[in-house]
C-alpha cells in the first residue's frame, strides 16, 4: 500500500472546515469500484462515495452537520487502500 499511495495523491481543502470540504484526487489506475469513505474518530464510517472508473476528480462533504473532530478518509479500488488522509472540522 505504502508504495502505491505515494503515486496516488490527494488534496483536502479548506482544512480545517466549517461547512464543506472537497477531496481532490489523482490515482495511478482508473478502475470500476473505486470509492472514497469518511470515517469519524472513532472508525465510524459517516459518508461512502463511489466515484467509478476515473483518474482524477473531486468530490465535496458537507461538513455542516458534523461534529466538531478529526475525520479520516479512504479511497478505495476493488476493496484495497489507495491513499488516506485526514481533516478537521471546527464550527
Amino acid at each position: 500500500m505504502k508504495q502505491l499511495a505515494r503515486l496516488n495523491t490527494a488534496n483536502v481543502y479548506p482544512n480545517p472546515s466549517d461547512q464543506y470540504v472537497t477531496i481532490s484526487y489523482s490515482l495511478l489506475g482508473a478502475q470500476a469500484g473505486t470509492y472514497i469513505s469518511v470515517f469519524d474518530g472513532l472508525g465510524r464510517e459517516k459518508e461512502k462515495r463511489i466515484i467509478g472508473e476515473v483518474y482524477e476528480g473531486q468530490e465535496l462533504f458537507d461538513t455542516r452537520k458534523m461534529p466538531n473532530g478529526i475525520y479520516f478518509y479512504q479511497i478505495l479500488q476493488k476493496g484495497k487502500k489507495v491513499h488516506d488522509g485526514k481533516f478537521v472540522v471546527t464550527h
